[in-house]
Protein backbone atom coordinates (compact mmCIF):
# COMPACT_ATOMS: atom_id res chain seq x y z
CA UNK A 1 0.00 0.00 0.00
CA UNK A 2 1.37 3.37 -0.93
CA UNK A 3 1.53 5.08 2.20
CA UNK A 4 1.40 8.50 0.89
CA UNK A 5 -1.67 7.79 -1.08
CA UNK A 6 -3.31 5.38 0.66
CA UNK A 7 -6.39 4.66 -1.62
CA UNK A 8 -8.00 1.78 -2.29
CA UNK A 9 -10.28 -0.15 -4.87
CA UNK A 10 -13.37 -0.74 -2.60
CA UNK A 11 -14.91 -2.39 -5.38
CA UNK A 12 -12.50 -5.31 -4.61
CA UNK A 13 -11.70 -3.93 -1.41
CA UNK A 14 -7.96 -4.08 -2.64
CA UNK A 15 -4.74 -2.00 -2.09
CA UNK A 16 -4.19 0.34 -5.64
CA UNK A 17 -0.33 1.49 -5.89
CA UNK A 18 -0.10 4.80 -6.76
CA UNK A 19 3.86 5.44 -7.86
CA UNK A 20 5.81 8.41 -7.50
CA UNK A 21 6.27 11.07 -10.37
CA UNK A 22 10.11 9.80 -9.88
CA UNK A 23 9.33 6.51 -11.55
CA UNK A 24 7.58 7.93 -14.82
CA UNK A 25 10.14 5.09 -16.49
CA UNK A 26 8.73 2.68 -15.01
CA UNK A 27 4.91 3.94 -15.35
CA UNK A 28 5.34 4.37 -19.53
CA UNK A 29 6.25 1.00 -19.27
CA UNK A 30 3.03 -0.24 -18.49
CA UNK A 31 1.19 0.62 -22.01
CA UNK A 32 -2.99 0.38 -22.15
CA UNK A 33 -2.50 -3.31 -22.93
CA UNK A 34 -1.48 -4.46 -19.70
CA UNK A 35 -3.53 -1.85 -18.25
CA UNK A 36 -6.72 -3.29 -20.21
CA UNK A 37 -5.86 -6.58 -18.73
CA UNK A 38 -5.72 -5.05 -14.82
CA UNK A 39 -8.97 -3.67 -15.02
CA UNK A 40 -10.56 -7.19 -16.72
CA UNK A 41 -8.77 -9.35 -14.13
CA UNK A 42 -9.92 -6.63 -11.09
CA UNK A 43 -13.91 -6.94 -12.52
CA UNK A 44 -13.38 -10.55 -12.83
CA UNK A 45 -12.59 -10.90 -9.37
CA UNK A 46 -15.35 -8.51 -7.91
CA UNK A 47 -17.70 -10.58 -10.29
CA UNK A 48 -17.00 -13.26 -8.52
CA UNK A 49 -16.81 -12.24 -4.46
CA UNK A 50 -20.54 -10.47 -5.27
CA UNK A 51 -21.51 -13.81 -7.32
CA UNK A 52 -20.53 -16.11 -4.43
CA UNK A 53 -21.90 -14.28 -1.64
CA UNK A 54 -25.27 -13.13 -3.50
CA UNK A 55 -26.11 -16.83 -4.40
CA UNK A 56 -25.23 -17.17 -0.66
CA UNK A 57 -28.08 -15.21 0.52
CA UNK A 58 -30.22 -16.11 -1.64
CA UNK A 59 -29.83 -19.96 -0.51
CA UNK A 60 -30.28 -18.43 3.12
CA UNK A 61 -33.29 -16.42 2.00
CA UNK A 62 -35.33 -19.21 0.36
CA UNK A 63 -35.01 -21.45 3.18
CA UNK A 64 -36.42 -19.02 5.18
CA UNK A 65 -39.27 -18.82 2.78
CA UNK A 66 -40.23 -22.34 2.83
CA UNK A 67 -39.48 -22.52 6.53
CA UNK A 68 -42.43 -19.59 6.55
CA UNK A 69 -44.74 -21.40 3.87
CA UNK A 70 -44.30 -25.03 5.13
CA UNK A 71 -43.89 -25.20 8.59
CA UNK A 72 -43.17 -28.95 8.48
CA UNK A 73 -39.87 -28.37 7.32
CA UNK A 74 -38.82 -27.17 10.29
CA UNK A 75 -38.72 -30.29 11.64
CA UNK A 76 -34.83 -31.49 12.21
CA UNK A 77 -34.55 -34.28 9.67
CA UNK A 78 -36.26 -32.54 6.77
CA UNK A 79 -34.78 -29.06 7.18
CA UNK A 80 -31.16 -30.47 7.04
CA UNK A 81 -31.83 -32.74 4.52
CA UNK A 82 -33.22 -30.09 2.44
CA UNK A 83 -30.34 -28.17 3.03
CA UNK A 84 -27.50 -30.00 1.99
CA UNK A 85 -29.71 -31.16 -0.94
CA UNK A 86 -30.46 -27.35 -2.03
CA UNK A 87 -26.69 -26.68 -1.30
CA UNK A 88 -24.97 -30.06 -3.72
CA UNK A 89 -27.54 -29.94 -5.98
CA UNK A 90 -28.08 -25.81 -6.84
CA UNK A 91 -25.92 -23.87 -5.28
CA UNK A 92 -22.91 -25.52 -5.94
CA UNK A 93 -23.34 -25.91 -9.39
CA UNK A 94 -24.95 -22.24 -9.65
CA UNK A 95 -21.63 -21.15 -8.30
CA UNK A 96 -19.27 -23.05 -9.95
CA UNK A 97 -21.54 -21.69 -13.81
CA UNK A 98 -21.36 -18.19 -12.70
CA UNK A 99 -16.74 -18.65 -11.50
CA UNK A 100 -16.11 -20.78 -14.03
CA UNK A 101 -14.30 -22.91 -11.80
CA UNK A 102 -14.71 -25.32 -8.61
CA UNK A 103 -16.75 -22.87 -6.03
CA UNK A 104 -14.64 -24.77 -3.39
CA UNK A 105 -11.27 -24.90 -4.63
CA UNK A 106 -11.49 -21.27 -5.70
CA UNK A 107 -12.36 -20.11 -2.01
CA UNK A 108 -9.89 -22.61 -0.72
CA UNK A 109 -6.88 -21.20 -2.70
CA UNK A 110 -8.60 -17.43 -2.20
CA UNK A 111 -8.52 -17.81 1.09
CA UNK A 112 -5.16 -19.97 1.75
CA UNK A 113 -3.41 -18.04 -1.06
CA UNK A 114 -0.78 -16.93 0.77
CA UNK A 115 0.96 -16.79 4.80
CA UNK A 116 -0.46 -13.24 5.29
CA UNK A 117 -4.04 -14.81 4.59
CA UNK A 118 -3.41 -18.01 6.89
CA UNK A 119 -1.51 -15.76 9.96
CA UNK A 120 -4.88 -13.05 9.51
CA UNK A 121 -7.19 -16.02 9.77
CA UNK A 122 -5.66 -17.71 13.03
CA UNK A 123 -5.57 -14.22 14.17
CA UNK A 124 -9.21 -14.19 13.46
CA UNK A 125 -10.29 -17.71 15.12
CA UNK A 126 -8.21 -16.47 18.23
CA UNK A 127 -10.88 -13.26 17.97
CA UNK A 128 -13.80 -15.91 17.75
CA UNK A 129 -12.87 -17.85 20.72
CA UNK A 130 -12.99 -15.02 22.67
CA UNK A 131 -15.96 -13.73 21.76
CA UNK A 132 -17.60 -17.41 22.03
CA UNK A 133 -15.93 -17.45 25.85
CA UNK A 134 -18.02 -13.75 26.38
CA UNK A 135 -21.19 -15.40 25.82
CA UNK A 136 -20.49 -18.57 27.71
CA UNK A 137 -19.27 -16.59 30.27
CA UNK A 138 -22.34 -14.15 29.95
CA UNK A 139 -25.52 -17.42 29.42
CA UNK A 140 -23.74 -19.22 32.60
CA UNK A 141 -23.82 -15.85 34.72
CA UNK A 142 -27.84 -15.99 34.10
CA UNK A 143 -27.99 -12.83 33.86
CA UNK A 144 -28.38 -10.23 30.90
CA UNK A 145 -25.38 -8.64 29.84
CA UNK A 146 -25.34 -4.74 30.35
CA UNK A 147 -24.84 -1.76 27.93
CA UNK A 148 -20.71 -1.90 29.07
CA UNK A 149 -20.82 -5.79 28.71
CA UNK A 150 -22.45 -5.67 25.01
CA UNK A 151 -19.85 -3.12 23.84
CA UNK A 152 -17.17 -5.69 24.41
CA UNK A 153 -18.12 -6.95 20.93
CA UNK A 154 -17.30 -3.19 19.63
CA UNK A 155 -13.99 -3.75 20.73
CA UNK A 156 -13.23 -7.35 19.71
CA UNK A 157 -15.05 -5.85 15.99
CA UNK A 158 -12.03 -3.06 15.86
CA UNK A 159 -9.66 -6.32 16.89
CA UNK A 160 -10.74 -8.00 13.60
CA UNK A 161 -11.59 -5.41 11.09
CA UNK A 162 -8.93 -3.25 11.67
CA UNK A 163 -6.01 -5.92 10.26
CA UNK A 164 -7.90 -7.02 7.86
CA UNK A 165 -8.42 -3.38 6.33
CA UNK A 166 -5.12 -2.51 6.08
CA UNK A 167 -3.01 -6.11 5.09
CA UNK A 168 -6.14 -7.85 3.42
CA UNK A 169 -8.83 -6.20 2.70
CA UNK A 170 -10.41 -8.37 -0.11
CA UNK A 171 -10.47 -11.41 2.49
CA UNK A 172 -11.81 -9.31 4.93
CA UNK A 173 -14.67 -7.94 2.35
CA UNK A 174 -14.67 -11.94 1.31
CA UNK A 175 -15.08 -12.59 5.16
CA UNK A 176 -17.80 -10.07 5.84
CA UNK A 177 -20.07 -11.99 3.64
CA UNK A 178 -19.49 -15.47 4.77
CA UNK A 179 -20.43 -13.91 8.12
CA UNK A 180 -23.46 -12.25 7.19
CA UNK A 181 -24.78 -15.47 5.89
CA UNK A 182 -23.69 -17.54 8.58
CA UNK A 183 -25.35 -14.85 11.18
CA UNK A 184 -28.57 -15.14 8.91
CA UNK A 185 -28.44 -19.42 9.45
CA UNK A 186 -28.34 -18.95 12.92
CA UNK A 187 -31.02 -16.79 13.62
CA UNK A 188 -32.93 -18.88 11.12
CA UNK A 189 -32.11 -22.14 13.19
CA UNK A 190 -33.02 -20.08 16.56
CA UNK A 191 -36.51 -19.10 15.35
CA UNK A 192 -37.76 -22.24 14.18
CA UNK A 193 -35.91 -23.39 17.43
CA UNK A 194 -34.02 -25.84 15.37
CA UNK A 195 -31.71 -28.46 17.27
CA UNK A 196 -28.98 -28.94 18.21
CA UNK A 197 -27.86 -25.42 18.24
CA UNK A 198 -31.63 -23.73 19.08
CA UNK A 199 -30.94 -23.68 22.79
CA UNK A 200 -27.68 -22.39 23.16
CA UNK A 201 -28.59 -19.78 20.79
CA UNK A 202 -31.79 -18.70 22.27
CA UNK A 203 -29.82 -18.50 25.80
CA UNK A 204 -26.85 -15.91 23.99
CA UNK A 205 -30.19 -13.85 22.11
CA UNK A 206 -32.10 -13.88 25.62
CA UNK A 207 -28.40 -13.30 27.82
CA UNK A 208 -27.39 -10.23 25.32
CA UNK A 209 -31.15 -8.75 24.00
CA UNK A 210 -31.09 -5.02 23.50
CA UNK A 211 -34.05 -2.54 23.64
CA UNK A 212 -34.47 -2.70 19.92
CA UNK A 213 -34.62 -6.10 19.34
CA UNK A 214 -37.93 -8.04 19.54
CA UNK A 215 -38.07 -10.94 17.31
CA UNK A 216 -35.31 -10.99 15.79
CA UNK A 217 -31.18 -10.34 16.84
CA UNK A 218 -31.44 -6.85 15.55
CA UNK A 219 -28.65 -5.19 17.03
CA UNK A 220 -25.74 -7.59 15.92
CA UNK A 221 -26.70 -7.52 12.61
CA UNK A 222 -26.74 -3.84 12.57
CA UNK A 223 -23.32 -3.92 13.75
CA UNK A 224 -22.20 -6.02 11.26
CA UNK A 225 -23.56 -3.90 8.65
CA UNK A 226 -22.56 -0.99 9.96
CA UNK A 227 -18.97 -2.27 10.28
CA UNK A 228 -19.20 -3.86 6.69
CA UNK A 229 -21.12 -1.64 4.28
CA UNK A 230 -17.80 0.95 3.40
CA UNK A 231 -16.56 -2.73 1.76
CA UNK A 232 -19.85 -3.45 0.10
CA UNK A 233 -20.21 -0.47 -1.34
CA UNK A 234 -19.22 0.08 -5.32
CA UNK A 235 -17.26 3.37 -4.76
CA UNK A 236 -13.43 3.09 -6.55
CA UNK A 237 -10.05 4.53 -5.31
CA UNK A 238 -11.11 5.62 -2.22
CA UNK A 239 -9.11 6.21 1.09
CA UNK A 240 -8.54 3.73 3.78
CA UNK A 241 -10.03 6.35 6.35
CA UNK A 242 -13.64 6.10 4.73
CA UNK A 243 -13.41 2.68 4.72
CA UNK A 244 -12.55 2.57 8.34
CA UNK A 245 -15.47 4.61 8.91
CA UNK A 246 -17.45 1.82 10.99
CA UNK A 247 -14.48 1.07 12.99
CA UNK A 248 -13.98 4.04 13.96
CA UNK A 249 -17.51 5.38 15.42
CA UNK A 250 -18.95 2.24 16.17
CA UNK A 251 -15.84 0.26 17.71
CA UNK A 252 -13.95 3.03 19.35
CA UNK A 253 -16.28 6.13 19.37
CA UNK A 254 -19.11 4.15 20.81
CA UNK A 255 -17.72 2.24 23.22
CA UNK A 256 -15.60 4.67 24.92
CA UNK A 257 -18.98 6.98 24.68
CA UNK A 258 -20.75 3.88 26.81
CA UNK A 259 -17.68 3.13 29.08
CA UNK A 260 -17.02 6.56 29.97
CA UNK A 261 -20.55 8.09 29.98
CA UNK A 262 -22.05 5.33 31.85
CA UNK A 263 -18.68 5.45 34.65
CA UNK A 264 -18.33 8.95 34.76
CA UNK A 265 -20.99 10.99 33.10
CA UNK A 266 -22.75 13.56 35.10
CA UNK A 267 -23.36 16.70 32.49
CA UNK A 268 -26.82 15.12 30.16
CA UNK A 269 -27.60 16.72 27.19
CA UNK A 270 -30.83 18.17 26.85
CA UNK A 271 -34.05 15.76 26.89
CA UNK A 272 -31.58 12.22 26.36
CA UNK A 273 -30.34 10.51 28.74
CA UNK A 274 -26.05 10.39 27.40
CA UNK A 275 -23.85 12.88 28.48
CA UNK A 276 -21.36 15.38 27.60
CA UNK A 277 -18.01 13.49 29.29
CA UNK A 278 -19.53 10.27 27.02
CA UNK A 279 -19.48 12.63 23.78
CA UNK A 280 -15.68 13.94 24.19
CA UNK A 281 -14.73 10.22 25.03
CA UNK A 282 -16.06 9.50 21.89
CA UNK A 283 -14.65 12.27 19.85
CA UNK A 284 -10.67 11.59 21.73
CA UNK A 285 -11.17 8.28 21.49
CA UNK A 286 -11.79 7.94 17.64
CA UNK A 287 -9.42 11.55 16.90
CA UNK A 288 -6.70 8.85 18.88
CA UNK A 289 -7.28 6.14 16.13
CA UNK A 290 -7.01 7.75 12.78
CA UNK A 291 -4.20 9.61 14.37
CA UNK A 292 -2.43 6.76 15.79
CA UNK A 293 -3.12 5.17 12.48
CA UNK A 294 -1.54 8.36 10.82
CA UNK A 295 1.49 7.64 12.99
CA UNK A 296 2.31 4.53 12.00
CA UNK A 297 1.92 5.65 7.99
CA UNK A 298 -1.39 3.74 7.09
CA UNK A 299 -3.75 6.73 6.34
CA UNK A 300 -2.39 9.67 4.66
CA UNK A 301 -1.69 13.16 6.93
CA UNK A 302 -2.22 16.96 6.70
CA UNK A 303 -6.02 17.92 5.18
CA UNK A 304 -7.37 14.43 5.41
CA UNK A 305 -6.59 14.52 9.23
CA UNK A 306 -8.30 17.61 9.50
CA UNK A 307 -11.04 16.82 7.34
CA UNK A 308 -11.19 13.52 9.77
CA UNK A 309 -11.46 15.41 12.40
CA UNK A 310 -14.78 17.85 11.64
CA UNK A 311 -16.34 14.72 10.57
CA UNK A 312 -15.83 13.03 13.63
CA UNK A 313 -16.64 15.66 15.70
CA UNK A 314 -20.23 16.29 14.15
CA UNK A 315 -21.09 12.92 13.38
CA UNK A 316 -20.54 12.68 17.88
CA UNK A 317 -22.59 15.42 18.24
CA UNK A 318 -24.94 13.87 16.06
CA UNK A 319 -24.77 10.55 17.89
CA UNK A 320 -25.25 12.49 21.29
CA UNK A 321 -28.54 14.07 20.36
CA UNK A 322 -30.08 11.21 18.84
CA UNK A 323 -32.00 7.78 19.73
CA UNK A 324 -31.88 6.76 16.10
CA UNK A 325 -30.05 3.09 15.05
CA UNK A 326 -26.49 4.19 15.37
CA UNK A 327 -25.28 0.72 14.52
CA UNK A 328 -26.25 1.57 10.98
CA UNK A 329 -27.01 5.91 10.82
CA UNK A 330 -23.40 7.05 12.34
CA UNK A 331 -20.89 4.49 9.66
CA UNK A 332 -22.82 5.68 7.04
CA UNK A 333 -22.91 9.25 8.22
CA UNK A 334 -19.08 9.42 8.91
CA UNK A 335 -18.73 7.69 5.46
CA UNK A 336 -20.44 9.94 3.68
CA UNK A 337 -18.57 13.09 5.29
CA UNK A 338 -15.30 11.46 5.09
CA UNK A 339 -15.93 10.88 1.14
CA UNK A 340 -16.97 14.40 0.56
Amino acid sequence: MSVSDGSFDSELGSTVLVQDDSCGASDDALNSLEMKSIILTRNLLSFRYDASQFVGILYIGLLSILCVFYPKLRSAKLFYSITFGLLILVVIPVLHILLDQSPLLWMFFFVFGNFRKIFLIMYWIVCLLIGIIIITHQILSESSASTIERKTFHILAVLVYTPGLIWEPTLLYFASGIVMILFMMFELMRLINLPPLNKVLKLGFSAFVDEKDSLISLTPLYLHVGLSFPLWMPSSNIGLLPLISGVTVLGIGDSAASFIGSKYGTHKWPETSKTVEGTIACVLGQLLFIYGLAIIGVIPSGWVLVKSTLAIIAVSIIEARTNQVDNLALPLLLYIFLIT
